[in-house]
């Protein structure tokens, strides 16, 4: 392994590895954090304010909409992109 460590090719493949290895880390962060963490707050937060099941319905279903909106689930060009760099990493 380590004469293979000085070879320019190794070093360009380990290097792509940590370059996939960085956009998957940020997309699932992304996913997670920016995503269902912030919409999760906003739907416990509504769900205590709310007074009837009707309000809970309504804040669930713009729960479930942004959730879908923000994972571009409805956006097939971006998926099937995001799909594929995702296979490929």
């Amino acid at each position: 392994m380590k004469h293979l460590m000085n070879e320019p090719v190794f070093r360009q493949a380990m290097q792509l590895r940590m370059h996939m290895s960085f956009l998957i880390d940020n997309l699932y962060s992304y996913l997670q954090v920016d995503v269902l963490e912030s919409q999760w707050s906003k739907l416990h937060a509504g769900v205590k304010a709310s007074r009837d099941f009707e309000e809970v319905r309504i804040l669930h279903d713009k729960y479930l909409a942004s959730i879908v909106e923000q994972f571009f689930l409805n956006h097939p060009k971006v998926l099937k992109t995001l799909q594929d760099v995702l296979v490929m990493c």
